[in-house]
């Protein structure tokens, strides 16, 4: 899947086409995935590796963990 990692957080907004997943770290996230998050609130999946995401946010990237299912 091609990474979004270039575009501003507007940008990403604006080119979101598919539903918002609610974010558990019971649930499994794949890069272009949109999540809302209890505290931090919408944010867009830019990178996976093993357990872990880097998940963009409006006020910046943070780091997040998920279920990887195989």
């Amino acid at each position: 899947m091609k990474r979004n990692n270039k575009l501003t957080w507007p940008e990403l907004m604006t080119k979101k086409e598919q539903e918002t997943k609610i974010y558990t770290t019971s649930s499994s996230y794949y890069v272009g995935d949109y999540i809302k998050h209890q505290s931090f609130g919408v944010g867009y999946v830019q990178d996976s590796f093993s357990n872990k995401l880097d998940v963009l946010f409006e006020d910046k990237a943070r780091t997040l963990v998920h279920m990887v299912m195989f």
